[in-house]
Formats: C-alpha cells, sequence, structure tokens
C-alpha cells in the first residue's frame, strides 16, 4: 500500500504557489533584463536549454534532519503536485472538447446524402452572408459615425439645405463683387476730390498772380505818367478791363470747382452709407455660412452634397446589411436544430466554420488541426502525470521510508495539505 493511500482527495483544488517562487519580476527595469538576457545569450551553450523540458527532482544540498529545510522541500514538492494536477484537470477539459469536435466530425461524416445536402445548403448561405458582412465592414470609403449622424439629424431636408448653403455661398460671391466695385467707385471719388481741391488752389494762386499783376501795372503807368509826363488812361482802362475779365473768369471757376466739390463730397456719403449697408449683409451672410459648416462639419456646399450622395448610398447598404444580418440570424438557428437534430454534441462551434461543412478540404484541415491538438494535449497530460505528479509522489514515499523516523511528521504535513484529518 502506498503511502498516499492514507489520504482523501480534497475536492478543492490548492492555493496558488506563493509569490516568493516566481522567478520572473516584473519590476526589473527593461534596460537591465535586456543586459541580463545580453549576458545569458553570451554564456549560454547551444545545449543549455535542453534540460529545461524536464523536471529534476534533487535531495542534494537539504538537511532532512532540519525540521524547516525538511518541510520547506517536502512543501516545494506538495505545490509542484498541485500545479501539475491543476494543469492536468485543465487539460483534461480541453481533451475532451476537442475529443467531442472530432465525434461531431464523424457524426457529420456518416450523415446520408438529404441531411448532408440540407447542411450544407443552410451552412452555404451563412457562408455567404458572413462574407457580406466582412466586405461590408471593411469596405472603403465609409461613413465614419460622425458623419452619418450629421446628415441622418437632417430628417429629409438634405436638399434643402444643400440649397441654403449654395444661395448663402452664391449671395456672398455677389455681395463681394458688389464691395468691390463700391471699393472702386470710392477710389473714383478720392482721386477726383484730389483734382478738384488741387484746381481751386490753382484758382487762388492765379487770383493772387493777377492782382500783384494788375497793380505792378497800374504802378507802372502811375511813374511813366508822372516822370515822362505820358498819357497812360488808355492803359489804365486796357489794365482794369483786363483784370475785371479775369477776375470774372477765376470767379467762375472757383466756384464751379466748389460745386463739384460739394457734389462729390455728397457722392461719397451716400457712397459710405451704400457700403455700410452692404457690409452688413455681408457680415450676416458670412456668419450664416460659418454656422452651416460648422454645423455639418463642411467647407463648401459640394463637400456637403457629396456627404449626402455618400450617406443615401450608405442608407441602402446599411438596409441591405440589416436584411443580410436578420437572415444569418435565421439561417443559423436553422442550422443549429439540424445539428442538434443530427445528435452533434456542440453545435455552436459549427456556425463559425461552415465552410468545414461546405469543402470537404476544409473539413480535412480542421479535423488534421483538432487530432493534433489532442496529439498534443495527450502529450502535456502524460509528462503531467509522470514527470510532475508522479515524481513529486514518488520522491514523498521514498523520503518516508529513507527516513522513517520523521515518517509521521511528513504524513501529517501531507495531510494537512491535502486538507485530510488523520
Amino acid at each position: 500500500m502506498g503511502f498516499f493511500d492514507f489520504l482523501r482527495k480534497n475536492d478543492e483544488t490548492s492555493e496558488e504557489m506563493d509569490a516568493s517562487w516566481n522567478l520572473f519580476d516584473d519590476d526589473v527595469p527593461e534596460e537591465e533584463s535586456k543586459e541580463n538576457d545580453a549576458r545569458l545569450d553570451e554564456v549560454m551553450t547551444p545545449t543549455d536549454n535542453s534540460s529545461w523540458d524536464k523536471v529534476v527532482i534533487s535531495r542534494d544540498g537539504v538537511n532532512m534532519h532540519d525540521p524547516v529545510q525538511r518541510r520547506e522541500y517536502i512543501d516545494g514538492l506538495l505545490k509542484q503536485m498541485d500545479e501539475g494536477e491543476q494543469q492536468l484537470n485543465n487539460m483534461q477539459f480541453d481533451y475532451r472538447t476537442v475529443t467531442g469536435y472530432l465525434h461531431d466530425m464523424e457524426i457529420l461524416d456518416a450523415l446520408s446524402k438529404e441531411d448532408k445536402a440540407d447542411l450544407e445548403a443552410v451552412a452555404t448561405r451563412i457562408f455567404e452572408s458572413q462574407k457580406q458582412r466582412e466586405t461590408f465592414l471593411s469596405r472603403e470609403g465609409k461613413l465614419t459615425t460622425a458623419e452619418y449622424d450629421t446628415i441622418d439629424l437632417m430628417r429629409g431636408h438634405e436638399d434643402e439645405t444643400v440649397k441654403k448653403m449654395a444661395d448663402a455661398e452664391n449671395y456672398q460671391k455677389k455681395i463681394r463683387k458688389d464691395l468691390m466695385k463700391l471699393d472702386a467707385e470710392r477710389l473714383s471719388y478720392s482721386e477726383r476730390m484730389e483734382i478738384v481741391d488741387k484746381e481751386l488752389t490753382n484758382t487762388r494762386h492765379l487770383t493772387i498772380f493777377i492782382a500783384i499783376a494788375f497793380f505792378i501795372i497800374v504802378f507802372t503807368l502811375f511813374i511813366c505818367h508822372i516822370l515822362l509826363g505820358l498819357d497812360v488812361a488808355f492803359g489804365y482802362i486796357i489794365a482794369v478791363l483786363a483784370a475785371a475779365l479775369f477776375s470774372v473768369l477765376l470767379y467762375q471757376k472757383h466756384m464751379g470747382c466748389l460745386e463739384e466739390r460739394k457734389q462729390v463730397h455728397a457722392a461719397n456719403a451716400k457712397l459710405v452709407r451704400l457700403q455700410n449697408a452692404v457690409k452688413v449683409r455681408y457680415v450676416n451672410n458670412t456668419n450664416l455660412m460659418d454656422f452651416l459648416y460648422l454645423k455639418y462639419n463642411v467647407t463648401h456646399s459640394s463637400q456637403l452634397k457629396e456627404l449626402i450622395s455618400r450617406y443615401r448610398k450608405e442608407r441602402e447598404r446599411q438596409k441591405e446589411f440589416e436584411l443580410a444580418e436578420r437572415n444569418l440570424d435565421q439561417d443559423q438557428r436553422e442550422l443549429l436544430a439540424l445539428l442538434k437534430n443530427d445528435g452533434i454534441q456542440e453545435p455552436d462551434i459549427w456556425l463559425h466554420q461552415t465552410q468545414a461543412i461546405i469543402n470537404h478540404n476544409e473539413e480535412v484541415e480542421v479535423r488534421h488541426k483538432l487530432i493534433t491538438e489532442r496529439q498534443t494535449l495527450r502529450k502535456r497530460m502524460n509528462y503531467n502525470r509522470e514527470n510532475v505528479i508522479a515524481a513529486a509522489r514518488t520522491e514523498i514515499e521514498d523520503l518516508a521510508r529513507a527516513y522513517p523516523a520523521y515518517a509521521d511528521v511528513i504524513l501529517t504535513q501531507v495531510a494537512k495539505h491535502r486538507g485530510v484529518r488523520m
């Protein structure tokens, strides 16, 4: 009778291994970790990892007469057994699952042609629907959620919104043209005002010049009359007439310039008032355009028009997608019902492997993958039984035989770890 035959195995799993057993410290800085890896790469030989997959149990350096060392050594063996049993339980579940899948595949292979045809028909529809879904979800140029929601909020007023934005843009162009014309007219008035001011200045200068010339001529005639005794009456008459004529002409010119200047001032004031009114319309229309651009997140009406066109196409595709999703859901329920009716234990897995039902090559590939997984699981299960659990169990039994004086102590420690009353 073995040493562990005296113990009843507790149904609950043991606690996880203490953190002090963790060989991998996540707190090690990345640079230090890289340096350690580099040093290991330098000193390791190609055969260093040949024994990594083997669990070696050794008592070297352990004083079994020391109760602390003996207890820690046995505790390590017990934790090794617990970990191995936990891994074994997990792998047994996976093994049963994979075996169930293979059994289901054997059932599918044994179906009649009629049942197989029904399955393939439904599976084909599901496969095509899934392809359509992938194509729809991975399509290029699709609207973002924000873009779709923005257009969707228009509630059927898409064309009106585009027209409103386009009208505002056209009106903006007209206002800009009007402002440009008004600026040109103001510039023309400014130039005309400069010419009138220059003419007024010239008339003033000419008036002063004529006055000075008149007095010089009169003074000269007076000197000639006094000193030379000449008769200058006719000269006086000519000088007065000339001065009067030039004065009248200059007066008319001056008054004409003043009148023209008054008209230019009035026209310019009217132009400023008109320009201010146009500027008000320009600012209001600009604010309206900015509001529409911000609301619909565009920079031009043509961009909004393109978004609406894409939205309408997207909405049609969305309706087709929703219809396809409803058909897919119905086909999946039908496939599940057929599989359950045929005795398949795990029908849900076939919803994602419909191609294996349709295509024989795909079925062979899936079967080969499952067989490989089961072989790998079986190998790992045997390893845990023989190299992890059995090795630790044998070592504890050997300790009890090699040190009979401590057999009761070892038995008590094992029983306490297993939760068994002695």
